[in-house]
């Protein structure tokens, strides 16, 4: 009985160890198969690299926030230099208009008041302008480290969902908002600067009237005619030049965006081609 078990036990182990030499000769085909592949079809390798794509989720997120934090400096420089260029002509040309209708008649009170109006519309364009361009710098940021989340594997559940919506509901406020900042600043100016040219042109009318002088009335006429052109002139220019920075403020995030996407790809694309070939561990 005893020798039974002992031939038993032998044979077992025989069995164990050609199992075992099968095992490692069906290994050893397996990494030369799939090493001949990857040589053979180059592209298999970055689809065999992404699985390792886990071990490391943060180099892409800080690779991503770099460089958007480069691009939004860009972006605030531009869109600070338009708002500066917005500010310098309306408050150009509403002095000038100002310094006309107070050069045709010396109406202290009216020209205060549009002075006034003038300081309050370009503070409330330009506080308008800056609470846009911070809120797309942050969206375009969430969206940016959303993607590069997304991207390095990490799960982002519904968040990029409502990333996605919120950018373009951004987007559309921000249009509509640059769009009727400029309209309101143009046709408030131009309201209060007509009626001080209008309530001007009644003073003038009765003052050159009582003084008996015909020449004073055509003279007060054509002053108050070239106020209303500086005017229209400077709503015309108030609205190009909003129209101007909605543009520019638009094209700009689009290329923000289209850059950043491009950065991420590439690193994404490098990275996965830098890593080492997919090996199996040999038993």
């Amino acid at each position: 009985m005893e020798e039974k078990i002992i031939r038993y036990d032998i044979s077992k182990k025989i069995e164990e160890r050609e199992n075992t030499e099968k095992d490692r000769d069906r290994v050893r085909s397996e990494n030369v198969r799939i090493s001949q592949t990857v040589k053979s079809r180059p592209f298999v390798r970055p689809l065999d690299n992404a699985a390792r794509l886990a071990q490391h989720p943060r180099r892409y997120v800080h690779v991503a926030i770099v460089v958007l934090v480069v691009i939004a400096i860009v972006v605030i420089v531009v869109v600070v230099a338009a708002v500066a260029v917005v500010v310098v002509v309306v408050v150009v040309v509403v002095v000038v208009a100002v310094v006309a209708a107070v050069a045709a008649v010396v109406v202290v009170v009216a020209a205060v008041v549009v002075v006034v109006v003038v300081v309050v519309v370009v503070v409330v364009v330009v506080v308008v302008e800056v609470v846009v361009v911070v809120v797309v710098i942050v969206v375009v940021s969430l969206v940016v480290v959303v993607g590069a989340a997304k991207v390095a594997g990490i799960v982002v559940e519904e968040l990029e969902v409502v990333v996605v919506v919120v950018v373009v509901v951004v987007l559309v406020v921000v249009v509509v908002v640059e769009v009727v900042a400029a309209v309101v600043a143009a046709v408030v100016v131009t309201a209060v600067v007509v009626v001080v040219v209008k309530v001007a042109v009644k003073v003038r009318i009765v003052f050159a009237k009582s003084s008996g002088s015909s020449r004073a009335v055509v003279v007060l006429v054509v002053v108050d005619i070239v106020v209303v052109v500086v005017v229209v002139v400077e709503e015309v220019v108030v609205v190009v030049v909003g129209v101007v920075v909605v543009v520019g403020v638009v094209v700009v995030v689009a290329v923000v965006v289209v850059v950043v996407v491009v950065v991420v790809v590439v690193v994404v694309v490098v990275e996965l081609w830098s890593l080492p070939y997919y090996t199996v561990t040999c038993i």
